[in-house]
């Protein structure tokens, strides 16, 4: 019999590195994703006003929570296979569902925080500012990059 080790030639060898490295550059990927939907989020996400915005806005404008605490509050959490962007704890997991998906009186009308944050931001400040986020964000070209990166360690 005759026979050769095909585990010692080198494209194999470069295989088996890069099927060992994957995984890692799959979860860097999933936090690089994570980050940026993040960031794209707290961009987008509504802001209560400071008690100044709400007294130029007349009388009787509900202040609510405290400016910044539900973008404070987004953050994301991952697995092995994905990536999840959300509130999940702090203060504002009582009212994040109202605002984001608009389960308010008003909640398509923002107040004068959200105006002035959208000013400066030049993002559309408002409810459904989690998908607005994802739906804004490359994916693709995210994943992409990570996994070329890999490929060049190899």
């Amino acid at each position: 019999m005759i026979e050769i080790d095909v585990k010692s030639l080198d494209s194999v060898s470069k295989l088996n590195r890069l099927s060992r490295g994957m995984p890692k550059a799959i979860r860097r990927g999933l936090q690089e994703l994570g980050n940026v939907g993040k960031a794209e989020a707290k961009k987008r996400c509504p802001i209560s006003p400071t008690k100044a915005q709400a007294q130029d806005a007349g009388s009787g404008f509900n202040i609510g929570a405290a400016p910044g605490e539900l973008s404070n509050a987004i953050s994301y959490k991952t697995t092995p296979d994905d990536v999840k962007i959300g509130i999940y704890h702090g203060p504002a997991t009582k009212y994040a569902n109202k605002i984001h998906n608009g389960q308010g009186k008003s909640w398509q009308k923002i107040g004068p925080g959200s105006e002035a944050k959208a000013s400066q931001t030049g993002e559309e400040v408002g409810g459904l500012f989690l998908d607005r986020a994802v739906d804004d964000m490359d994916i693709e070209g995210i994943m992409d990059a990570v996994i070329s990166k890999a490929l060049r360690r190899s």
